[in-house]
C-alpha cells in the first residue's frame, strides 16, 4: 500500500475513531469500567498474540478472566482480593510448569504469560483516573482528566508523525522502531505538552479553583506524560520487533490493533494518575 493511501485510510479512520473515544471516556461508572474491560481484553488477546508468536504457550483463558475479574475489582477499591488473585494467578503458572514436567523455558514462559496480564491491567489507570475527581453534584467530573491524557498523547502521536514525514533525518531508536526520529519526537512533544496544558487548563480550571499556577503544574506533568507516551510506544516496538509483526492486530483499519492504537496510553496513564496524586 502507499504511503500516500495509507496516510489517508489512517486520517479518515481517525476521524471516525475520535468521536467514539472521546463520547466513551464520556462515560462514568460501570459504563466507563466496561469501555475499560473491552480495551483491556482486546490488548490482554493481542498481546498472547504476539507471545504465540514466540511460541511462549499464552494461558488467554486464564489471563482473559483474571483481568476481566481484577478490573472490576479495583474499580470497587478490593484491593486485597486484587493481590489474591494475583498470587492465585502466579501459583496456577507455577502448576502448569510443574505438572508438565519440563522445566526447560519455564521461567521465560511464566514471565511472559505474567507480561501479557500487566498489559491488560495497565489500562485499569484509566478507571482510576476516571474515579479520581467526584462528581460535582450529580455531574460526572472525571472525564476531565482523561480528556486531558487524551489530549496530551494524541497531539503527541499526532504531530510526531507528521513531524517526522516532514523534518525527520535522524532516527530516534532505529532497532526498535526505524521509522521514529529525532525531530519527529521533538515536533510531537512540543504540542503534546501544548495540548496536555491548554485542554487541562479548559476542564480542570473551574474543578481546582484554589490550585495556585495550575498552567505551569500542567505543563510539568505534561511533559512527564508525553515522554511516558513515548515509552508505551516503543515498548510495544519491542515486542513487535522481538516476534517480527508489523502490527498487534488488525482491528482498527490503518492503524492495526488495538494495542497500535492505544500503547502510548500504558505507561502515559499511570504516569498521571500517581502524578495527579501528588500535585493536584
Amino acid at each position: 500500500m502507499s504511503d500516500k493511501k495509507n496516510l489517508v485510510i489512517r486520517v479518515v479512520a481517525g476521524i471516525v475513531l475520535i468521536p467514539i473515544a472521546l463520547y466513551l471516556s464520556r462515560l462514568s461508572g460501570w459504563y466507563f469500567l466496561a469501555s475499560v474491560i473491552i480495551l483491556s481484553t482486546l490488548g490482554v488477546i493481542e498481546s498472547s498474540r504476539i507471545l504465540k508468536k514466540l511460541s511462549l504457550e499464552p494461558q488467554l483463558i486464564a489471563i482473559v478472566v483474571i483481568n476481566l475479574t481484577i478490573q472490576v475489582l479495583i474499580f470497587l477499591n478490593l484491593w486485597l482480593w486484587v493481590c489474591i488473585l494475583l498470587f492465585a494467578f502466579l501459583a496456577y503458572l507455577f502448576a502448569v510448569e510443574v505438572l508438565k514436567g519440563n522445566p526447560q523455558g519455564s521461567i521465560t514462559r511464566i514471565g511472559s504469560n505474567l507480561l501479557a496480564l500487566s498489559i491488560g491491567l495497565l489500562f485499569s489507570f484509566l478507571t482510576l483516573l476516571e474515579m479520581s475527581i467526584p462528581n460535582i453534584g450529580d455531574i460526572p467530573a472525571g472525564w476531565r482528566l482523561v480528556w486531558t491524557l487524551l489530549a496530551g498523547v494524541w497531539s503527541m502521536d499526532t504531530f510526531s508523525y507528521f513531524g517526522g514525514k516532514l523534518f525527520g533525518k535522524h532516527l530516534l531508536v532505529p532497532k526498535v522502531s526505524p521509522s521514529k526520529t529525532w525531530e519527529g519526537f521533538i515536533v510531537g512533544a512540543v504540542f503534546g505538552v501544548l495540548g496536555f496544558m491548554v485542554v487541562g487548563v479548559w476542564l480542570l480550571g473551574g474543578v481546582f479553583p484554589k490550585i495556585t499556577f495550575l498552567w505551569i503544574r500542567l505543563l510539568c506533568i505534561g511533559l512527564i506524560v508525553v515522554l511516558a507516551s513515548l515509552l508505551g510506544d516503543l515498548s510495544e516496538s519491542v515486542l513487535k520487533r522481538d516476534a517480527h509483526i508489523k502490527d498487534s492486530g488488525k482491528i482498527i483499519m490503518g492503524h492495526g490493533g488495538i494495542l497500535d492504537r492505544l500503547d502510548s496510553l500504558l505507561f502515559a496513564a499511570p504516569v498521571m494518575y500517581f502524578i495527579f496524586q501528588v500535585l493536584l
